[in-house]
């Protein structure tokens, strides 16, 4: 495969866009400001703890649950890593790869998981 070969199927894209999600050490209210900042992005949403978990303890409740910033048209998620699981710096962003169908998905796992390590 060359590098001007992309993914196509029929002449149309398949891929929709690529997303990262960032999970931070517990500090995602202030990476949510820091992103937004940075990238000059929008705020879509913003959920925490305290507003989505009844009887959550007091200390959670400023917790991400989920939050969407668009950064020029790119979505990034992040979340707090909770309060039930360790952190662990390097395993705390995720690539989606958002498509229509399950089909592609299946073409593009088979290609990407070929000699895959």
């Amino acid at each position: 495969m060359t590098f001007s070969h992309r993914l196509y199927q029929k002449g149309e894209k398949m891929v929709k866009s690529l997303e990262l999600y960032l999970v931070t050490n517990n500090n995602g209210l202030e990476a949510l400001d820091f992103y937004a900042d940075v990238f000059d992005a929008e705020v879509i949403s913003c959920t925490t703890y305290g507003q989505a978990i009844p009887d959550v303890p007091e200390e959670k409740k400023d917790l991400v649950l989920n939050a969407n910033l668009n950064i020029n048209g790119i979505r990034l998620q992040l979340s707090d890593n909770g309060y039930d699981q360790p952190y662990i710096q390097g395993m705390n962003m995720t690539g989606c790869i958002q498509l229509d169908t399950v089909e592609e998905a299946k073409q593009i796992y088979g290609k990407l998981s070929i000699d895959a390590q």
